[in-house]
C-alpha cells in the first residue's frame, strides 16, 4: 500500500507547479502514470495540489499542502484520509524536478524530517538541485489519525500478549520467558560491544531492566543510525531491547560502534 501511495505522490508532485525563490518554475511536462490504475482510484491521481507557505517557514523556503488518499487502496469507497506534504525548495533556485523522501518507521514523520533536517536527509548536493518532498504517512504527525481498535480491543492488544489465562501457571511461565529473553539480549549486546571495542563503556546495558535501554548517544548519532542503518530509537537514544532480533546482535553492536566512532556530517 505504501508503494502505491508513493507512486501517486510522485505523480501529483511532478504534475503540480514547483515553487522556487520568489517566483515559480513550471514542472516537467508530465502527468501521473495511470496505466493499469482502477477507475475508482483515478480521482486520487488527478488532484490539483494547493501549495501554500508553511506556518513558521522562512519566506520562499518551505511550502505545504494536503493530499487526499483512500483509507484502504484495495477498497477506495471505504473512506478517505488526508496526508500532510511539505516541499523544501532547492537551494539553487533552479530546480525543475522533485525528490520524494520516505523516512521509514514505524511512526516516523517525513514532514518533520524535511522541515527540520532536509540537508541532513539528502545531502547538500541534492538539496540544492531538487525540490525535496516529505510527507507524514497515515496515522502519523499532521496526517489523518488512524484508529485501529476500540477500547476493549486496545486493552487486549496491549495487555493480553500471553496466550494463557491471566494468573495461571502457564501465564506466569510465559512472562518469565519474556523477562529472561530481555535479560539475555541485554547481556549479549553488552558482551558484543565489549568484545569489539575492548571497552566497558556500554556494560550498563546488561544492568538495566525492562523493555528499554537509554544508550546515552548524542542526537546526531541517533539520527545517523536511523537514516543510514534503519536502526530505530527515539531521539534521546532509548532503544527497545525486546525488539532486537537475537541473531543480529553482532550486527547491531557493529553499527552502534561505527556510528559513535565516525564524525557525523554537519
Amino acid at each position: 500500500m505504501i508503494r502505491r501511495l508513493i507512486i501517486a505522490l510522485v505523480g501529483l508532485v511532478a504534475a503540480s507547479t514547483l515553487l522556487a525563490g520568489c517566483g515559480q518554475l513550471p514542472a516537467p511536462d508530465r502527468t501521473p502514470v495511470i496505466d493499469g490504475v482502477a477507475a475508482d482510484l483515478l480521482p486520487f491521481y488527478g488532484q490539483q495540489l494547493d501549495w501554500q507557505p508553511c506556518d513558521g517557514a522562512d519566506e520562499g523556503a518551505d511550502y505545504c499542502t494536503r493530499v487526499t488518499a483512500p483509507l484502504d487502496w484495495a477498497a477506495p469507497a471505504a473512506g478517505e484520509i488526508d496526508l500532510a506534504v511539505i516541499v523544501r525548495v532547492g537551494d539553487s533556485g533552479q530546480s525543475t524536478a522533485s525528490l520524494l523522501t520516505n523516512p521509514g518507521g514505524p511512526g516516523a514523520s517525513g514532514y518533520s524530517l524535511i522541515a527540520d533536517s532536509a540537508v541532513y536527509a539528502v545531502g547538500e548536493e541534492l538539496a540544492s538541485a531538487f525540490d525535496v518532498v516529505g510527507f507524514d504517512p497515515r496515522g502519523v504527525g499532521r496526517s489523518t489519525a488512524v484508529r485501529c481498535f476500540d477500547a476493549p480491543e486496545m486493552d487486549a492488544y496491549l495487555f493480553d500478549v500471553p496466550a494463557a489465562e491471566r494468573g495461571s501457571p502457564e501465564w506466569e511461565a510465559e512472562l518469565t520467558a519474556m523477562r529472561e529473553r530481555m535479560k539475555r539480549l541485554r547481556v549479549k549486546l553488552a558482551d558484543a560491544i565489549r568484545e569489539r571495542s575492548n571497552s566497558a563503556d556500554f556494560d550498563f546495558i546488561a544492568r538495566h531492566s525492562g523493555m528499554f535501554s537509554l544508550l546515552g548517544l548524542p542526537e546526531d548519532v541517533v539520527k545517523k543510525l536511523k537514516l543510514d542503518d534503519a536502526i530505530y530509537m527515539i531521539n534521546d537514544s532509548r532503544i527497545n531491547v525486546a525488539g532486537i532480533p537475537e541473531d543480529r546482535i553482532g550486527e547491531l553492536a557493529d553499527k552502534l560502534l561505527e556510528a559513535v566512532r565516525e564524525p557525523v556530517a554537519q
